[in-house]
């Protein structure tokens, strides 16, 4: 995904009340200190040579591009009929498939794009009643940004009383340019300690658009072989899975995966989950999205338009299903209770 080079922000859980003049307090100055530890992040490009990643303070995303957004740009959406509707609305469809009942695990993936589309915080606190079971949150992309609503968000939904708990889980954007090891120590220090009921952490790998020369967006991973492209996310996955104990699930499509992975290699990744996108209406009708050969799903998000109420209005999401015993989703997403 293209990174914009926005002036330097600061978390706003730490930056209030601060003036250009004033020091920073001793959390920001340790979240710097964190930032520049560690190897200095590469950009590696094939064919040429490494480019240092300057070093600074964390970044702020605010001009990525959504999943959605990302998806349908590549993937042409598909009209006609369907059972899980792509614009699907929690609670209805997720309690009944026309007249008959769903036993099915619900879910939502958000990012700041959400608060800004609703220009509002969300409460958490009605998202169960409205059959939602589980929430994907972004933290992280690249060696140097993170999302502002990640950390608000997460203790939010951590202090939810027993008959109002989510499950959470957060998600880190594997960039083209920047070493994988730099990007997982920079998710592992912006993503709190997982409890034992979280969910397992996430790496979403798909387009990466970046700004090319003609200042047009292109993916930035078609500039790296394939074999490549699949070192550095198992980089990242073992990385991660190695301080975290939890094996992580990977987000991904299959089209990308074909074009830019190749579908023979999805056997290296058989030890993580697969959470699949796949809006089209075709996969949609017979309940069965599209995945990789030899592949088993894990999660699908179906809906990048599904209709959920935060605070008291309706607000766009990315609606995801998980087919099958709640005992097997908690096994699957390395839930302990």
């Amino acid at each position: 995904m293209y990174f914009p080079r926005p002036a330097i922000q600061i978390p706003a859980t730490v930056a209030s009340g601060l003036t250009r003049r004033s020091p920073p307090p001793t959390s920001v100055r340790r979240l710097t200190q964190l930032a520049l530890s560690g190897a200095l992040a590469l950009a590696v490009v094939a064919g040429g040579p490494a480019r240092a990643e300057p070093p600074g303070p964390l970044i702020e995303l605010s001009d990525d591009m959504s999943r959605g957004e990302l998806f349908t740009r590549f993937v042409a959406p598909q009209v006609g009929m369907r059972s899980l509707a792509r614009t699907f609305t929690f609670p209805g469809d997720a309690e009944k498939d026309g007249n008959k009942p769903r036993s099915d695990t619900f879910g939502i993936d958000i990012s700041h794009h959400n608060e800004s589309r609703c220009n509002c915080k969300i409460d958490w606190a009605t998202f169960r009643d409205h059959k939602v079971s589980f929430v994907y949150l972004k933290a992280t992309q690249g060696a140097r940004y993170f999302d502002k609503t990640f950390e608000r968000n997460w203790n939010a939904i951590g202090k939810l009383a027993p008959e109002k708990r989510l499950w959470r889980g957060a998600y880190h954007f594997l960039s083209s340019d920047v070493d994988p090891a730099e990007q997982a120590r920079h998710f592992l220090r912006v993503m709190p300690k997982l409890g034992a009921g979280d969910m397992a952490p996430c790496l979403d790998l798909e387009w990466d658009m970046q700004k090319s020369g003609n200042d047009q967006r292109v993916d930035a991973w078609e500039r790296v072989p394939k074999a490549e492209i699949a070192r550095r996310a198992l980089i990242w996955l073992r990385e991660v899975k190695a301080a975290t104990g939890k094996t992580p699930i990977i987000y991904t499509n299959r089209a990308w995966w074909a074009e830019r992975i190749g579908e023979d290699r999805a056997a290296d990744f058989k030890e993580f989950p697969i959470w699949i996108a796949d809006y089209s209406a075709s996969r949609r009708a017979v309940e069965m999205p599209a995945v990789m050969k030899n592949t088993e799903w894990a999660l699908w998000q179906f809906s990048e338009d599904a209709r959920v109420t935060i605070n008291g209005g309706l607000s766009q999401v990315d609606a995801n299903i998980f087919k099958g015993p709640v005992a097997e989703f908690k096994k699957k997403l390395g839930i302990v209770d």
